[in-house]
């Protein structure tokens, strides 16, 4: 009866958690929902609502009391105090505002705008507010921004609608010049152990300082089925990365407009609820690090780990 009893329970776990178990990870994770405007953070099995209202969150990145935050559909950023509560758009006129790079030692914001195939720098400042500093041109779509080799940035390139035409820039200076390619829709970028990892629809590259790109993870190596991987952050162990399963976001958007998201509770946007987070290690080992399901985060979009 026991040993009956002991693989009953082995079984529910494997058929909660799927084939990958869950990471049971000390670090909390700050998640932006691009559905919901929720920001949201997950530690050990827990989550909770940090605040809401950013709709089409896409970067989520934290320093001190400050939470920043992009949206791509409504082409602003964000700034947002955990003490005082204040949401304030430090830069509201982008096209798409999508996945940046918070520089904290030059108290910056590195922002692509994807659309618009620009990359702005703004700085952060000391009264709250942002001011653009230099724009670059960055032909085509930038999308994600890292600090990586040599102390430089880089940037995933979407490009055009050619199979193998994405990759990934570098900043060299005032010029975007390219570093990498062979990849089709690059979004999240991070340097972690000292490679760059990015997220290419259902396939994770992992990429060497000489620009040579090699498969870390593709679709049949996760544990469920995966649709849509988008933003993706290092862990503090130096070994790993965290990376956003967004699923196909059609399902939030009104056909009728442009980049126009369903109002929350529309009954014309049906969440397949399969939105989750994976931790991935250098090594290719895939984990769930944060589970799909919770109403409060139908659309993961950008995740990063807290200070």
């Amino acid at each position: 009866m026991k040993k009956q009893f002991a693989f009953t329970i082995v079984l529910a776990t494997s058929l909660i958690l799927g084939a990958g178990c869950q990471s049971s990870s000390k670090e909390t994770l700050l998640m932006g929902d691009f559905f919901t405007g929720n920001l949201v953070s997950y530690k050990a099995g827990k989550m909770d609502v940090i605040a809401s209202g950013f709709r089409g969150a896409d970067a989520i990145e934290q320093d001190g009391n400050m939470i920043y935050v992009s949206s791509w559909p409504l082409g602003k950023v964000w700034s947002y105090n955990t003490d005082t509560q204040e949401q304030k758009v430090l830069k509201g006129d982008f096209t798409t505002a999508a996945d940046f790079f918070l520089d904290r030692e030059a108290k910056q914001l590195v922002v692509p705008d994807m659309l618009e195939s620009k990359i702005h720098f703004l700085k952060l400042n000391d009264d709250g507010t942002a001011t653009v500093t230099k724009t670059l041109d960055a032909p085509t779509k930038p999308e994600s921004i890292c600090r990586g080799f040599d102390g430089k940035l880089y940037v995933t390139m979407i490009n055009g609608d050619e199979a193998g035409d994405g990759g990934i820039n570098v900043i060299d200076g005032d010029e975007v010049k390219e570093f990498c390619r062979g990849m089709n829709s690059p979004k999240g970028i991070a340097f972690v152990g000292g490679y760059l990892v990015t997220a290419d629809e259902t396939t994770l590259w992992k990429v060497d300082a000489e620009g040579k790109a090699t498969k870390l993870a593709e679709k049949a190596d996760f544990p469920t089925p995966i649709e849509f991987l988008n933003d993706v952050a290092a862990s503090k162990d130096g070994a790993s990365v965290y990376v956003t399963e967004m699923s196909q976001p059609g399902w939030m958007f009104d056909p009728d407009g442009e980049r126009k998201l369903w109002p929350i509770g529309s009954d014309k946007a049906v969440s397949p609820k399969t939105g989750c987070v994976y931790k991935v290690t250098l090594a290719g080992k895939i984990t769930l690090a944060v589970p799909a399901g919770d109403d409060r985060m139908l659309g993961p979009n950008g995740v990063s780990v807290a200070p």
